[in-house]
């Protein structure tokens, strides 16, 4: 402790000093009143012993003086006297002195004083303390922005400050010694008891919950559970630390639907959308899309890189464009990207790649938005196909036309000659070539106005399979020594509206070219079924639903490049070194007269598949 001395006669002062340090205790000396007031003003003493007659004064007005002071009450005042009377004493207790000690002062007598003059300094330090304390948390609790609660073992407040009872629409005094669950709505009681609950385990705990005011409106308070404990380690209540939570939890919300109607609109847009992180361009997000049409789910492509899931050529690429988007700090569009997916195999992708950046304008991430225009490409390449088709029939048309007359003179000329050369046998034979020539000539006219979808053709019913064991009877009876010929065609076969003598040519040509290309030895087959075409096929086979007959021409010989099958069906396009390069143009326009199509699979050394899809008669298969 420290304690004030106050004593004139030097030997007395020496004297005490030294009785009150051998407790510890740091004793300050003075002589005069004055300058040991203004030691006391600059720091609190606990105990205080003064002379009653001092040079510069009287010894009692200090005691006053030390009284009226704010930190007076819990100092200790012994009051040293020469006389000791009782008068003296009155008035030393009058003046608030504590104790008195009469002169001469004795060693023994001192010590007892002293021992009562610290338990008085101990009580009172204490007292001090608990009041501060006090004091102090009712500052607090009163100037505290959150609410506070305390909860006594009961559940009913024993404590609250004013914040708590705005919070819930009350006033403080009104709060008291009522349940400390005023308001809480029904579903979130559970919740309270939960967290008083673990407090007592984990020494503190949260929870948050809603209210209701008097005024019928809702307010959400984040709590904070604290124990208090008695001094024998007994739970004695709690505290409740309160916060309105009530525009945060309204953000919140706002925030939740907000987001919710974003990731919708990503999960539910049909175009593949992603994000990588700028750092090490690793995805951070995926849309259904995406997942579709790559082949993998969302958990195995959050946190992969290009290089873990495509091959090295195609992460190069794609990692390219990302640096050139990030370091550029633009948006990149890529007409046509190429990828491998698992679920359907190469295609073609349009991309917009966009740098995401920070407010500092430093890239964050980088947004991907991908369209498949795998299919799109494939009906331009096939648009303008048809155009080029169209274009060439539009002239083949003519040309046949005027070609198919001139025939015509010449059949009519080679008629005139005969009654002129009658009795001249080489004229005749010429004259046979000549209209022999003249009339395959018409037959090529035929064909070139076939193609051009030109003339007139009668549509019957026609049994497809019927049409197959015609030509291959006729054709190839005998083929070449090493080509295998095989038939399978289908019982039951859904009759078809088409020109006979048309089919007939489908059948000759594609069986022409099948032999052909087995170059003497192989194997040609030849198929026939119903197929039921859905959405996704007839897609496929840029068809209508619904149902056809297929006929399928495959050979086992060297078969076509990339570039050979989409020239194909092309007027005068042959890989043969003498032909006309009419034939399968000629089987395409028969085909597509008649609603139908032909589908082509080739490899190089693996042979070739022709496909005709012809749409079948149902309704007059009985």
């Amino acid at each position: 402790m420290k304690c004030l001395l106050v004593e004139d006669h030097d030997d007395v002062r020496r004297l005490i000093a030294e009785l009150i340090g051998e407790r510890g205790h740091e004793v300050e000396g003075y002589a005069a009143g004055e300058p040991a007031f203004g030691a006391y003003l600059d720091s609190f003493h606990e105990l205080v012993f003064l002379d009653l007659n001092l040079p510069d004064g009287d010894g009692l007005d200090i005691c006053r003086r030390i009284r009226s002071h704010p930190r007076g009450a819990h100092t200790v005042v012994v009051v040293l006297t020469g006389r000791g009377g009782p008068e003296d004493v009155a008035r030393a207790l009058d003046a608030g002195a504590d104790d008195f000690i009469s002169k001469p002062v004795l060693s023994r007598d001192f010590r007892v004083r002293l021992t009562i003059a610290e338990r008085q300094a101990v009580v009172r330090g204490d007292r001090a303390r608990a009041e501060h304390e006090r004091n102090t948390l009712n500052a607090v609790l009163e100037a505290a922005v959150e609410g506070v609660v305390r909860v006594g073992l009961d559940g009913r407040i024993v404590e609250v400050n004013e914040t708590y009872a705005r919070m819930l629409g009350h006033r403080a005094e009104d709060l008291l010694e009522r349940g400390a669950e005023l308001g809480v709505i029904d579903d979130d009681l559970a919740l309270v008891a939960q967290a008083a609950d673990s407090m007592l385990l984990a020494g503190w705990s949260e929870a948050e919950v809603r209210a209701h005011r008097p005024d019928g409106s809702l307010v959400h308070l984040g709590l904070t559970f604290v124990p208090v404990w008695d001094r024998g380690g007994e739970a004695s209540g709690h505290y409740r630390i309160v916060k309105d939570i009530t525009e945060r939890k309204i953000a919140e919300e706002r925030i939740w639907r907000d987001s919710a109607f974003l990731r919708s609109v990503v999960e539910n847009i049909p175009d593949m959308i992603f994000v990588k992180d700028a750092r090490e361009l690793r995805f951070v997000r995926f849309n259904r899309a995406g997942e579709e049409l790559l082949g993998f789910r969302r958990e195995d492509l959050l946190g992969k890189n290009d290089y873990d899931l495509f091959p090295t050529e195609e992460a190069d690429f794609f990692t390219a464009k990302d640096r050139e988007v990030l370091t550029g700090r633009r948006v990149v569009d890529i007409p046509e990207e190429p990828i491998h997916t698992r679920s359907y195999g190469a295609r073609t992708l349009h991309t917009k790649k966009i740098p995401i950046l920070d407010e500092d304008g430093v890239p964050q991430y980088l947004l991907g938005i991908s369209e498949d225009v795998t299919e799109r490409k494939r009906a331009e390449s096939a648009l303008l196909a048809a155009s080029r088709l169209e274009a060439t029939a539009t002239l083949a048309g003519g040309v046949a036309h005027d070609f198919n007359n001139l025939m015509a003179v010449v059949l009519s000329t080679t008629d005139l000659l005969r009654d002129v050369v009658s009795g001249d046998v080489t004229g005749n034979e010429l004259i046979d070539e000549i209209a022999a020539l003249a009339r395959k000539g018409g037959g090529l006219a035929r064909q070139m106005l076939a193609f051009a979808r030109g003339g007139t053709t009668q549509l019957e019913v026609v049994d497809l399979n019927a049409v197959v064991r015609e030509i291959v009877g006729l054709q190839f009876r005998a083929p070449p020594p090493g080509v295998r010929i095989e038939q399978r065609l289908a019982v039951d076969l859904w009759p078809i509206a088409a020109d006979p003598t048309q089919m007939g040519q489908v059948v000759m040509n594609l069986c022409t070219n099948g032999v052909e290309a087995l170059e003497g030895a192989g194997r040609l087959r030849i198929e026939t079924r119903n197929r039921e075409l859905d959405l996704a096929q007839a897609l496929e086979a840029e068809l209508a639903e619904g149902p056809y007959v297929e006929l399928v021409v495959e050979d086992s010989g060297g078969g076509l490049d990339e570039e050979t099958r989409a020239h194909v069906f092309e007027p005068f396009f042959t890989t043969k070194f003498q032909g006309r390069g009419l034939g399968l143009s000629v089987v395409y326009g028969i085909v597509r007269a008649l609603g139908g199509n032909i589908l082509v699979e080739s490899a190089p050394g693996r042979g070739s598949q022709f496909r005709v899809l012809v749409p079948a008669q149902l309704d007059e298969a009985g």
